[in-house]
């Protein structure tokens, strides 16, 4: 059975275990004492990241196997909590975004900080590797940029509305969703900072959203007690489901 759960900060999708696979796994992981904002699977689905927060030196990276729950690296060097973290396509290079203001990239095979990409004026909201591991795109308030992931050279940059929720980007990174008010959400594309699809429909502030693999779907939570699932080619709502009783609500 397959289970969406809202976590603060992002959708994540999840099986639920069998009763006989309950009995079977691993200890359930332990990272730390203190809580984690960021959580991510490695591409090959091997590896599992978190990011703790809490005061320095509680501001740590946790990377685990993610079918024995085995710590096999941790990685100190953000000073302030930890939001989002990425793996880049080939599963050797992990990008992070805190509250420091900083995006740092973390070279997994040598067990070490790789750079600092950027030191902005404000915390990133969304940060994601594209499909074939080239750019990485990241986020703010007020302000889309896509680097290249090899050297942190910013390819462009846009400015966006100066607030909203729920930012993310599909595979692609050419487009970037979030939502500036209750009503709406809008698919910017990141080369022109315009908004490319304008999805309607919504009464109630969107906190969270995620792109399918393919880039084809949507997912968004909002504060109306509703998960949509949206059609982004047709920029139309597919699904709606009501999130405390994980049964289908009617569409409107």
């Amino acid at each position: 059975m397959r289970r969406m759960m809202l976590m603060g900060f992002g959708l994540v999708f999840f099986a639920m275990p069998t009763a006989a696979q309950d009995k079977k796994r691993p200890d359930v992981l332990t990272p730390g004492q203190t809580g984690v904002f960021a959580l991510a699977f490695s591409p090959d689905g091997k590896m599992l990241v978190s990011g703790l927060v809490g005061t320095p030196p509680k501001n740590e990276l946790k990377l685990c196997d993610s079918g024995t729950g085995e710590l096999k690296a941790s990685f100190t060097g953000h000073t302030n909590h930890i939001f989002h973290a990425s793996f880049s396509s080939d599963s050797k290079i992990l990008a992070t975004a805190s509250a420091d203001k900083t995006v740092r990239l973390w070279d997994l095979e040598a067990g070490k900080e790789k750079t600092v990409f950027l030191r902005d004026e404000v915390p990133a909201k969304a940060m994601r590797f594209s499909a074939d591991g080239k750019t990485l795109g990241v986020t703010t308030h007020k302000r889309v940029r896509i680097l290249d992931a090899a050297t942190g050279k910013e390819m462009r940059s846009v400015d966006i509305h100066p607030e909203g929720h729920g930012h993310c980007f599909n595979p692609t990174l050419e487009l970037m969703a979030f939502a500036p008010d209750w009503w709406y959400i809008h698919l910017i594309d990141t080369s022109t900072g315009k908004t490319k699809t304008l999805l309607t429909g919504l009464k109630g502030p969107t906190r969270a959203m995620a792109f399918s693999g393919d880039g084809k779907w949507l997912a968004s939570a909002s504060g109306d007690g509703l998960l949509r699932v949206w059609d982004v080619a047709a920029g139309k709502l597919k699904a709606s489901f009501a999130i405390e009783s994980s049964r289908v609500a009617p569409l409107p």
